[in-house]
């Protein structure tokens, strides 16, 4: 317990071990909790994250053919680009409109 409030989560996972849902406790004032949820593409890869307040906070999300984030869409909906280089990743710009993603 921390400061009054319970501090713990309840959660999901799948046989993938990875996470399905995750739901938080509310503040100390008996605020609802929040419940997010995880979904993915068909390949296993994240595609979306979503609040069951029905908030984006990842709205969608693109891969490579070597499966690395090459597109991210937030729940603002703002879209970052990511570009891969032989080295390393790393982001190119925010844009709003969607940019050649090879995939």
């Amino acid at each position: 317990m921390l400061c009054g409030v319970q501090n713990y989560r309840h959660e999901s996972y799948d046989s993938a071990d990875r996470p399905l849902w995750m739901k938080y406790p509310g503040g100390s004032a008996s605020q609802i909790g929040e419940q997010v949820h995880y979904a993915y593409t068909t390949q296993g890869l994240l595609d979306t994250v979503q609040s069951n307040g029905g908030v984006y906070y990842v709205g969608k999300t693109q891969y490579n053919e070597l499966c690395v984030i090459c597109m991210v869409t937030h729940s603002n909906g703002v879209t970052m680009y990511h570009r891969v280089t032989q080295r390393f990743q790393r982001p190119i710009g925010l844009e709003k409109e969607m940019l050649a993603c090879a995939l």
